[in-house]
């Protein structure tokens, strides 16, 4: 696998500094793990081009519980080994961080390593959510302040004794895809976050026309329930003329809107004069239903 160059030379030393600063150590000698061989040779070769190492991409091996799934970093060299520990693990993060990242090519360098070591994002279609599971509470208050530094408000939390720093704010996670240089990715995020809003849009739609349409239903029903009603007990020539058309118009269209039950009976009529009409109707049954059935 290939990379391509660093902006500068200080690009490859805070890029891999950043990979293994924020993953936990390594074991038995090696300098590094990663569990796909993807990212092990893109460390490798991020290695040899910041410190010039001879770097082995060790394979998984075959142990009692069955075939590993980890790829380690071995550096076989003396020579390579002391100048790793001098270079990587003999200074601290925080000195890295104020002395090492004073150009934005060398902090996007750096969030973009950190970011490969300890990082996640959900996909935006789920959940607008990017992390950074760092080893320890340290670490996770020394990239918060750093990220501080640059105009981003991630949170911060505790998982299972891990610091978690994270972002859950779209415009955010789509500026820090920006800064750590996957601006591709930043892109893609903001494309999918479109498209779920635009359905989600088009649900609510769907939905508040759903409803309305079943309140339509409704309304229709009981309309229909309230003429059978005067139509049984008092026939409809109980009516004026005007109210005896309205109830008809409904008997023949139970499913027709109020603005459809306008135009058929002329189109002079307005949904308010119309409705006011349906409203005279139901009080003329419920009356009815009041003289069928007295109250004790």
């Amino acid at each position: 696998m290939k990379i391509d160059s660093f902006s500068c030379p200080d690009c490859a030393y805070a890029f891999c500094y950043g990979l293994l600063c924020f993953s936990p150590r390594a074991k038995r000698g090696y300098i590094w793990s990663a569990s796909s061989r993807t990212l092990a040779e893109l460390a490798a070769q991020s290695l040899a081009e910041a410190g010039g190492y001879i770097v082995t991409v060790v394979p998984p091996q075959q142990g009692k519980s069955g075939t590993e799934h980890t790829y380690r970093l071995l550096l076989q060299n003396p020579e390579d080994r002391k100048d790793f520990q001098t270079r990587f693990l003999q200074i601290s993060a925080e000195w890295f961080c104020t002395q090492k990242l004073g150009k934005h090519c060398c902090m996007s360098s750096f969030l973009r390593g950190v970011f490969l070591s300890c990082g996640t994002v959900m996909d935006p279609k789920r959940q607008y959510h990017l992390e950074f599971l760092c080893p320890g509470t340290v670490r996770g208050m020394l990239l918060k302040n750093l990220l501080a530094t640059l105009n981003f408000t991630p949170g911060l939390t505790e998982r299972k004794q891990q610091c978690v720093v994270y972002f859950k704010d779209s415009e955010q996670i789509e500026d820090l895809l920006t800064t750590m240089g996957a601006g591709l990715g930043a892109m893609e995020y903001m494309n999918a976050k479109i498209e779920k809003e635009v359905r989600n849009q088009a649900n609510r739609a769907t939905n508040c026309d759903t409803a309305n349409i079943q309140k339509i239903i409704n309304a229709a029903g009981r309309q229909v329930e309230d003429i059978r009603l005067i139509q049984r007990t008092k026939g409809l020539e109980y009516l004026n003329s005007d109210l005896r058309q309205t109830a008809l118009a409904r008997l023949e269209h139970p499913d027709s809107s109020l603005g459809e039950l306008c135009q058929l009976l002329g189109g002079d009529l307005t949904r308010s004069g119309l409705n006011h009409r349906l409203q005279k109707i139901s009080r003329i049954a419920d009356s009815l239903r009041e003289d069928e059935h007295p109250r004790v």
